[in-house]
């Protein structure tokens, strides 16, 4: 099972208590604050290409580049 979420408190949140879900923080247009402490995280990353700003997916890309297999590309309206 997966949970998703655009908020990084939620995310850190179930990757700390519910460890029997997989968690997909979902990367938008405009984060909320505290989105830099998710990708130390680790947790599956959801992102579309077209309506993430290139600075943001730039340093996503480079937290994620040992873990290619963690990303989602994924139109925002599935999210």
């Amino acid at each position: 099972m997966f949970f998703a979420t655009r908020k990084p408190s939620l995310a850190l949140a179930a990757l700390r208590d519910a460890q029997d879900l997989e968690t997909i923080f979902v990367l938008d247009a405009e984060p909320a604050r505290g989105w830099e402490r998710v990708f130390d995280a680790l947790p599956f990353l959801a992102f579309d290409r077209d309506s993430v700003p290139f600075g943001l997916l730039y340093d996503a890309m480079n937290a994620y580049r040992a873990y290619p297999d963690l990303l989602i590309e994924a139109k925002a309206e599935v999210w």
